[in-house]
């Protein structure tokens, strides 16, 4: 992962920790707008949060795994090797689909950039078709 995608989604986990937090405060549960635009929010980035949780957690595996692979016993060694591949696989398939759950979320919200966008043209129409009716 890049440093610039691991920035961009330290502040999404970070936001969403920050954001569960609010939601488990008193003043928020009583304010219902609050509490709406902040559980909405948090539902917007659980995911992407929970799938870079899970790319941590194997980044750990990973360099624990990485110690295993000097050890002295040439069978730890073929084993770490083994799982190595293994986790490096996982790591691969986390980060895709971290990204193409941010994808996701980009290509929903142009959805309905372009459907409200043809409906204002239809709209257009109508006023157009209106005008030379009367």
């Amino acid at each position: 992962m890049q440093d610039r995608q691991r920035q961009y989604m330290e502040k999404i986990k970070s936001r969403s920790d920050e954001l569960n937090q609010l939601l488990s405060s008193p003043d928020i549960v009583n304010n219902v707008d609050l509490l709406r635009n902040y559980s909405k929010e948090a539902s917007n980035i659980r995911e992407i949060a929970t799938l870079f949780d899970g790319y941590l957690k194997i980044e750990e595996e990973i360099e624990e795994t990485s110690v295993l692979l000097k050890d002295a016993d040439h069978e730890v060694r073929d084993m770490a090797s083994a799982e190595m591949n293994k986790l490096k696989e996982q790591l691969a398939q986390k980060l895709e689909n971290i990204q193409e759950s941010i994808l996701g979320k980009e290509s929903a919200d142009n959805r309905n950039v372009y459907i409200l966008l043809v409906l204002v043209l239809v709209s257009l129409v109508l006023l157009l078709v209106a005008a030379e009716l009367d």
